[in-house]
C-alpha cells in the first residue's frame, strides 16, 4: 500500500500539502469549501451541493466530480463520468474504502477526521515486488510451512478446474490527483455525516 497524509502547510494557515499529489487552500468560515491544486496543473474548487452532498469544479465552473450520501451507509462518487462507491469500514468509525463501480474493485482507503494538522490519510494499493533479496512473506500470522508436513492430496483429474485468468482483462484505472484531492476534501463531511448516525452501520 502506498499512503499519501494531508499535512498542514508550515507557510500558509489554510494550506493542506497531499504529498506530491497536490494540495488544499480551505476556505470560508468554516472551511467547508477549498481550492485543489493538484500535481498535474489542474485547479479545481471544492464544496458543498446539500447537507450530504459535495461537488467538485474546474476553473470554467464546469461540475467535474460530486459526492452524494443520500443513499446510507454507502456514498455515491462520480468523478469526469466514472461511477465509484465508497463504503464505511465496520467497527472503525473513521476508515472509508473506495471501489470501482462497475466490479467493485476496492482502489483506495481513505482515514481521518477531518480536522487536525494531518486530517485525512488515503492509501492506494500496490503490488511493488520485494527488494532483491528479501524473502516473500505469507500473509500476517500465517505458521511457515513444515517440511516434513503431509502432503496435500493430488487434485481429482475429472473435478472441473477454475477459470483461468483473462490475460486481455483491463487493469482498473488509477484515480487522477484531483480525485485524489477531492477525497482527502471529503473526509470532513464523512466523519460529520457518520458522527450524525449516517453511513455507520
Amino acid at each position: 500500500m502506498t499512503e499519501h497524509a494531508l499535512v498542514h502547510s508550515r507557510s500558509e494557515r489554510r494550506r493542506f500539502d497531499l504529498g506530491e499529489l497536490g494540495s488544499l487552500r480551505y476556505e470560508g468560515l468554516f472551511a467547508n469549501r477549498a481550492v485543489a491544486t493538484a500535481a498535474d496543473g489542474a485547479r479545481l474548487r471544492f464544496g458543498p451541493a446539500g447537507a450530504r452532498q459535495a461537488e467538485a469544479r474546474d476553473e470554467s465552473g464546469a461540475v467535474v466530480g460530486g459526492y452524494d450520501a443520500s443513499d446510507p451507509p454507502e456514498g455515491r462518487l462520480t468523478w469526469a463520468g466514472r461511477a465509484l462507491v465508497v463504503r464505511p469500514v465496520r467497527g472503525r468509525r473513521a476508515r472509508w474504502t473506495v471501489h470501482d463501480g462497475a466490479d467493485g474493485r476496492q482502489l483506495a482507503a481513505i482515514e481521518g477526521r477531518g480536522t487536525g494538522a494531518r486530517p485525512a490519510t488515503i492509501a492506494l494499493p500496490g503490488d511493488e515486488p520485494p527488494a532483491p533479496g528479501e524473502p516473500v512473506r505469507g500473509p500476517r500470522g500465517a505458521e511457515p510451512l513444515d517440511p516434513g508436513a503431509r502432503r496435500p492430496e493430488p487434485l481429482d483429474p475429472g473435478a472441473r478446474r477454475p477459470e483461468p485468468l483473462d490475460p486481455g482483462a483491463r487493469p482498473p484505472e488509477p484515480l487522477d490527483p484531483g480525485l485524489l484531492l477531492f477525497l482527502a476534501f471529503l473526509v470532513r463531511k464523512l466523519a460529520k455525516l457518520r458522527t450524525a448516525g449516517l453511513g455507520s452501520h
